[in-house]
């Protein structure tokens, strides 16, 4: 297994505070909460065509936060 890497974005205070909070009340990090979207991007096949990586990116947020709301503790590929 690769050594993790650090990946930075800034985003408003009031988001990254929200975002904490609903993904912790789910029992997930924020960390493990992007890294689930994360993976269902790069999962998606075919998503090279900016139209294809906008779908895929809108696809990956929907399934993630499905699986947020769901009380089972998402399974890591």
């Amino acid at each position: 297994m690769q050594k993790p890497k650090w990946v930075r974005a800034k985003v408003e205070d009031d988001l990254r505070r929200h975002f904490k909070s609903v993904v912790t009340q789910g029992q997930y990090s924020p960390s493990e909460a992007i890294r689930m979207f994360m993976r269902r991007v790069v999962r998606i096949p075919h998503a090279t065509e900016p139209l294809a990586v906008s779908k895929a990116i809108k696809k990956a947020a929907n399934d993630v936060a499905k699986e947020l709301r769901s009380d089972a503790p998402c399974a890591s590929p």
